[in-house]
Protein backbone atom coordinates (compact mmCIF):
# COMPACT_ATOMS: atom_id res chain seq x y z
CA UNK A 1 0.00 0.00 0.00
CA UNK A 2 1.56 3.39 -0.91
CA UNK A 3 1.23 6.54 0.78
CA UNK A 4 -2.06 8.81 -0.22
CA UNK A 5 0.35 11.34 -1.73
CA UNK A 6 -1.93 12.93 -3.86
CA UNK A 7 -4.16 13.82 -1.36
CA UNK A 8 -2.08 15.06 0.75
CA UNK A 9 -0.93 17.32 -1.70
CA UNK A 10 -4.65 18.10 -2.20
CA UNK A 11 -4.74 18.86 1.43
CA UNK A 12 -1.48 20.76 1.28
CA UNK A 13 -2.83 23.28 -1.52
CA UNK A 14 -6.35 23.83 0.48
CA UNK A 15 -4.41 24.96 3.65
CA UNK A 16 -1.90 27.19 1.80
CA UNK A 17 -3.46 30.44 3.03
CA UNK A 18 -3.16 28.99 7.10
CA UNK A 19 0.01 27.39 6.55
CA UNK A 20 3.27 29.35 7.17
CA UNK A 21 6.05 29.24 4.15
CA UNK A 22 8.18 26.70 6.71
CA UNK A 23 4.91 24.11 7.46
CA UNK A 24 4.66 24.24 3.71
CA UNK A 25 8.03 23.28 3.35
CA UNK A 26 8.23 21.14 6.02
CA UNK A 27 5.05 18.95 3.86
CA UNK A 28 6.93 19.23 0.59
CA UNK A 29 9.66 17.12 2.18
CA UNK A 30 7.72 14.50 4.05
CA UNK A 31 5.49 13.89 0.85
CA UNK A 32 9.15 13.99 -0.92
CA UNK A 33 10.19 10.52 1.75
CA UNK A 34 6.81 9.51 1.22
CA UNK A 35 7.27 9.00 -2.61
CA UNK A 36 11.06 7.76 -2.26
CA UNK A 37 9.85 5.13 0.28
CA UNK A 38 6.91 4.25 -1.97
CA UNK A 39 10.01 3.80 -4.47
CA UNK A 40 12.27 1.51 -2.62
CA UNK A 41 9.30 -0.91 -1.70
CA UNK A 42 7.78 -0.46 -5.72
CA UNK A 43 11.62 -1.99 -5.89
CA UNK A 44 11.35 -4.10 -3.76
CA UNK A 45 8.22 -5.51 -5.15
CA UNK A 46 10.47 -6.09 -8.71
CA UNK A 47 12.91 -8.15 -6.54
CA UNK A 48 10.92 -10.19 -5.03
CA UNK A 49 8.83 -11.06 -8.20
CA UNK A 50 12.43 -11.58 -10.13
CA UNK A 51 13.29 -14.17 -7.51
CA UNK A 52 10.52 -16.12 -7.55
CA UNK A 53 11.16 -16.20 -11.38
CA UNK A 54 14.35 -17.42 -10.87
CA UNK A 55 12.74 -20.24 -8.10
CA UNK A 56 10.22 -20.83 -10.82
CA UNK A 57 12.87 -21.20 -13.42
CA UNK A 58 15.13 -23.59 -11.25
CA UNK A 59 18.11 -21.16 -11.30
CA UNK A 60 21.42 -21.83 -9.64
CA UNK A 61 22.00 -21.32 -5.74
CA UNK A 62 23.90 -18.55 -5.85
CA UNK A 63 21.95 -16.74 -8.75
CA UNK A 64 19.27 -16.62 -6.31
CA UNK A 65 21.09 -15.85 -3.33
CA UNK A 66 22.51 -12.66 -5.33
CA UNK A 67 18.85 -11.72 -5.83
CA UNK A 68 18.17 -12.71 -2.39
CA UNK A 69 20.75 -10.59 -0.87
CA UNK A 70 19.75 -7.41 -3.17
CA UNK A 71 16.19 -8.08 -1.61
CA UNK A 72 17.51 -7.56 1.76
CA UNK A 73 19.06 -4.88 1.05
CA UNK A 74 16.49 -2.64 -0.61
CA UNK A 75 14.33 -3.55 2.78
CA UNK A 76 17.10 -2.41 4.94
CA UNK A 77 17.04 1.00 2.74
CA UNK A 78 13.45 1.08 3.10
CA UNK A 79 13.81 0.47 7.00
CA UNK A 80 16.25 3.31 7.22
CA UNK A 81 14.30 5.35 5.56
CA UNK A 82 11.05 4.38 7.30
CA UNK A 83 12.85 5.48 10.72
CA UNK A 84 13.86 8.37 9.26
CA UNK A 85 10.34 9.88 8.44
CA UNK A 86 9.03 9.04 11.35
CA UNK A 87 11.57 11.25 12.75
CA UNK A 88 10.33 13.83 10.51
CA UNK A 89 6.75 13.51 11.28
CA UNK A 90 7.24 13.13 14.74
CA UNK A 91 9.04 16.79 14.33
CA UNK A 92 6.37 18.21 12.28
CA UNK A 93 3.35 17.03 14.89
CA UNK A 94 5.38 18.32 17.58
CA UNK A 95 4.95 21.85 15.99
CA UNK A 96 8.18 22.10 14.81
CA UNK A 97 8.42 21.93 10.86
CA UNK A 98 11.65 23.68 10.84
CA UNK A 99 12.91 20.24 12.38
CA UNK A 100 12.20 18.40 9.45
CA UNK A 101 13.92 20.78 7.67
CA UNK A 102 17.10 21.19 9.54
CA UNK A 103 16.95 17.18 10.25
CA UNK A 104 19.21 16.37 8.08
CA UNK A 105 21.69 18.67 9.89
CA UNK A 106 20.74 17.77 13.15
CA UNK A 107 21.48 14.29 12.55
CA UNK A 108 25.20 15.08 11.11
CA UNK A 109 25.65 17.30 14.43
CA UNK A 110 24.77 13.98 16.77
CA UNK A 111 27.09 11.79 14.56
CA UNK A 112 29.83 14.25 15.26
CA UNK A 113 28.94 14.36 18.86
CA UNK A 114 27.37 18.24 18.56
CA UNK A 115 24.13 17.92 20.56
Amino acid sequence: MKFPVEDLRVLQRECLDILSAEQINALDALIYWFEAIDGLFDQAKATAERLEQLASANASTPERAKVGEDLLRRFEEAETNLAMLLTLADCYIDGNPRGVLEYKYLRAQRRRGIG
